[in-house]
């Protein structure tokens, strides 16, 4: 029996590697610009750098003006702090899976016990990153001011 455990531990821990960095790579060619940019489009509004007001949300903003230029830098921030929270709560997701999985198969073993503790632990650990990652850019930019 707990070589059929073993064996559906290892299957299900491949599926879920194998999904999260695809989920990554798509991700990342999704996100993907063209090579040599001359505006970005903003994708938060009230972003506010020292006495320069961004524009709102959606707005196409041109790199020829240095000003509107950091606008899309801070833009670029808030943007990559999006897709690392997701990421981390994607891996939390897996985690939390995980851990449940290797409850419910530990059939009173308890270092599989153990393990899955520490794997939910790690997930709550992690979804209080994903949480920061979404706040640093705006403490960053509170700190510029």
């Amino acid at each position: 029996m707990t070589g059929i455990v073993k064996k559906m531990n290892k299957i299900i821990s491949k599926i879920l590697s194998t999904s999260l960095l695809l989920s990554l790579l798509l991700l990342v060619s999704f996100s993907a610009q063209a090579a040599n940019p001359t505006s970005c489009k903003m994708v938060k509004s009230g972003i506010k750098i020292g006495n320069l007001d961004c524009p709102v949300e959606g707005t196409e903003v041109s790199y020829d003006d240095e000003a509107k230029g950091v606008c899309c830098l801070a833009n670029s921030v808030y943007r990559v702090a999006d897709w690392a929270s997701s990421a981390l709560i994607l891996a939390t997701i897996l985690l939390v899976i995980g851990g449940g999985f290797n409850f419910m198969t530990s059939a009173g073993d308890e270092t599989k016990v153990k393990t899955a503790r520490n794997m939910i632990t790690w997930a709550i650990i992690g979804l209080l990153v994903a949480a920061l990652a979404k706040a640093v850019p705006s403490i960053a930019l509170n700190i510029i001011k």
